[in-house]
């Protein structure tokens, strides 16, 4: 009975202990965060559409980028020149005067009429005329501007003993270039010119008279 016990005992101490199970729960602590040790990508080029130019008159743009429009330097443009004065093959003095962008006036005479009021003897013819019209731009750049005049006319001829009047159209072309050289034609289109002491005038006798009195062909200087 007693080696009974014994083998019981020793039986007891040598048999295998059953082993608990491992912990693969997450701890209940603060971790630290994960770091990334890999390196960024690379940026990737893209191709920018081509800037557009601003409009400040948009509705839509705001006042900076109106101030940005505004602070770019703009294309030199013509600086207008408001008087003139011509020599015509004809022998005429032309004085002209520029009212705003479109519109001029002037008057020319013949030089050798400037001496009938002073000579009377000698019979100089005297000639008178004023025009005033329109000048329409055909071309203008900072160097030069090319216009096209149409321009009423009225002139006064005095041939002792015959006073002449005429009243007419006139059209042509000028040119006036950065330093103030200017070159202009002027031609009759249409008109009537009478003598009212012979009581007699046509078309004819207009073109005859725009010979004399008329700035046909001129050059000249405008400041």
């Amino acid at each position: 009975m007693l080696l009974g016990v014994l083998a019981q005992t020793v039986a007891l101490l040598v048999a295998p202990r059953d082993q608990p199970p491992p912990n693969t729960s997450a701890p209940s602590g603060p971790t630290a965060p994960a770091t990334n040790t890999s390196e960024p990508p690379a940026p990737v080029a893209v191709d920018q559409p081509p800037a557009t130019p601003i409009d400040p008159n948009a509705p839509n743009v705001g006042p900076a980028l109106q101030m940005r429009s505004l602070s770019e330097p703009r294309p030199p443009q013509w600086q207008p020149r408001r008087f003139g004065v011509h020599l015509g093959i004809n022998a005429t003095f032309t004085f002209d005067a520029s009212i705003g962008r479109l519109f001029y006036v002037g008057a020319a005479t013949q030089l050798t009429g400037l001496a009938a009021p002073f000579v009377p003897e000698r019979n100089f013819n005297l000639t008178l005329l004023a025009f005033g019209g329109v000048a329409l731009p055909i071309l203008e750049r900072e160097s030069l501007r090319f216009t096209a005049d149409i321009t009423p006319a009225f002139a006064y001829t005095r041939a002792a003993p015959v006073n002449l009047l005429s009243v007419g159209l006139l059209a042509g072309v000028r040119l006036v270039v950065r330093s103030g050289f200017t070159f202009a034609v002027k031609l009759p289109l249409v008109g009537y010119a009478g003598a009212p002491d012979a009581q007699r005038g046509g078309l004819l006798m207009y073109y005859v008279n725009a010979i004399v009195a008329t700035p046909v062909i001129t050059f000249g200087y405008s400041f």
